[in-house]
């Protein structure tokens, strides 16, 4: 076996520990082979990911245990706001990023859903938000959270941060989400291009991670 020195801590204190220690299983997981092999052989074969391939290749528990931990943390968040597994680790690392976290999205996730029907009487505070921010109730009803979350950000930024949009953008994601706002402000486009950059594991892989764990 080569041998190989693999150091699980932050090369960048903006990246979030899943995809932290996911980068580096799968640096070691492509040049070694560990003890725990058999245990992930499996996963590995089902899902013929990278992902399983670096789990199979893990010799390290704190390693393993750490990526486990990560991924049922995003397998308990996707099912209680009903947001993909994939979207939330994107999401949640460019939150990371702009000093929030993955909870913070999967809530703002799930307090826009919920704003944004109750938005669709025409009244109330949530209705009145939509407006300031010029969007409809009746479209995003019919987008995925994300894809209404990216509304938000257009909105957000054409608006050019003024002190009415901010407030409105915080009455549909949350007052506690507030952290997230220097992300929505960069727009859809740059917010989708940044996510799109980065690489994740599937849904399946996920779910099967946290089975195991």
């Amino acid at each position: 076996m080569a041998e190989v020195n693999v150091r699980i801590k932050a090369q960048n204190q903006t990246r979030t520990g899943f995809q932290q220690a996911l980068g580096d299983a799968q640096r070691f997981g492509s040049s070694a082979s560990g003890s725990l092999k058999s245990a992930f052989a499996g996963v590995a074969s089902d899902i013929k990911s990278s992902i399983g391939g670096a789990l199979a290749g893990l010799a390290s528990l704190g390693a393993i245990r750490s990526i486990m931990d990560q991924f049922g943390r995003i397998q308990d968040l996707s099912e209680q706001f009903g947001v993909s597994a994939e979207s939330l680790q994107r999401f949640g690392q460019l939150a990371s990023e702009s000093g929030s976290s993955i909870d913070q999205v999967a809530a703002a996730f799930s307090r826009l859903t919920i704003n944004i029907q109750k938005a669709q009487g025409g009244t109330g505070a949530q209705a009145d938000a939509l407006r300031e921010l010029g969007l409809s109730a009746s479209e995003l009803a019919n987008l995925s959270p994300e894809e209404a979350f990216l509304r938000i950000a257009d909105a957000l930024q054409q608006a050019g941060g003024s002190n009415s949009a901010y407030a409105a953008t915080l009455d549909l994601i949350g007052n506690r989400q507030r952290d997230l706002i220097p992300l929505l402000a960069q727009g859809a486009d740059a917010v989708h291009a940044q996510a799109d950059a980065i690489d994740v594991a599937s849904a399946d892989v996920v779910a099967k991670v946290d089975e195991i764990g």
